[in-house]
């Protein structure tokens, strides 16, 4: 049985739900129906695993409307990275460019914007209306250096808590190191891979989610406590 169980589970979870059960076994007798054992363990690394969803989900939206919005701010228009594309489209290197709009423009954010673009061409995506639609477009990778890239007009508006932490306020360096965990994290459990360290992935969430001015434990929480219609299995089973 363990055999068609090694077929259709993920190896990620199924390995230490095993490691588990052979550490338990060495101080105590594990007794029959060792399958259904390994699997009840399964089952709760893969509940553990679950509830990391909304966490990721709520992470990423919020600091996609995020940096899309400052951008529209910095750079004073809705339109901010269009100059950019017409470099493109016109097949000049959009490098070039000083500036957008009359305002000074980092040349490495004009890089990470062109690699969004340019994916987006090569995928014919390329019809973006609004500003978010293009940060929607990269990943978190191009988020999170987006962010570094404008982070005196970006951490300006972090809420203020950080400033008196006793580690000091938030810099650059230890931004990076904290967003790279949680994007990191987050690739994991989104392709089914186990995610190690959840505590300290938790509490780094919090923390950066904390900047934009939201309480993660009170979303959680509301989203939890979701009275929702059950799903409409078949039951065939």
């Amino acid at each position: 049985m363990f055999a068609a169980d090694l077929a259709r589970t993920s190896h990620e979870l199924l390995e230490p739900a095993l490691r588990e059960l052979a550490a338990k076994a060495a101080t105590s007798p594990l007794g029959r129906g060792l399958r259904d054992q390994t699997l009840a363990v399964f089952h709760r690394k893969l509940a553990e695993q679950s509830r990391l969803f909304p966490l990721f989900f709520i992470f990423e939206t919020a600091f996609r409307a995020f940096v899309a919005a400052r951008m529209e701010t910095i750079y004073r228009t809705d339109d901010w990275w269009k100059p950019i594309e017409a470099e493109i489209v016109a097949n000049r290197n959009p490098i070039a460019l000083s500036n957008l709009y009359g305002v000074r423009v980092p040349r490495d954010m004009v890089r990470t914007v062109e690699h969004i673009l340019r994916e987006a061409i090569s995928t014919r995506r390329h019809s973006f209306s609004t500003g978010y639609e293009v940060i929607a477009a990269g990943n978190m990778a191009h988020v999170g250096k987006l962010i570094e890239q404008h982070w005196a007009e970006m951490v300006s508006v972090f809420n203020s808590v950080h400033r008196s932490r006793p580690q000091g306020r938030m810099t650059s360096s230890e931004f990076r190191q904290h967003f790279t965990l949680i994007r990191h994290a987050r690739n994991d459990l989104y392709h089914h891979r186990a995610v190690p360290r959840q505590r300290r992935v938790v509490e780094v969430l919090d923390e950066l989610i904390s900047l934009l001015d939201l309480d993660l434990g009170q979303i959680y929480g509301e989203l939890t406590s979701v009275s929702l219609d059950p799903l409409p299995f078949s039951g065939r089973m």
